[in-house]
């Protein structure tokens, strides 16, 4: 069984990469464009988006990281 990084991974991949696929096929036939533009262009789109998730995860993760640990005993409730 894949380990669930793998898998979210792949799920995120395939939720960005879903809509620009979508997106290149109807740019190509309504338009008439060259599909190696309209690829081009999806790519950038869809680097960006992966750079700004990446952001988030590491800004997500320096923020816990910085944050007290919270003592397990604190949190019983008796």
């Amino acid at each position: 069984m894949p380990s669930l990084a793998f898998i979210e991974f792949a799920i995120i991949l395939s939720a960005i990469l879903s809509p620009l696929i979508l997106i290149n096929l109807v740019v190509y036939v309504v338009k008439k464009e060259i599909i190696k533009t309209t690829l081009l262009r999806s790519l950038k789109v869809f680097l960006a988006a992966l750079v700004v998730i990446t952001f988030i995860g590491l800004f997500t993760k320096w923020y816990h990281s910085q944050q007290p640990k919270q003592d397990p005993l604190i949190m019983k409730h008796n």
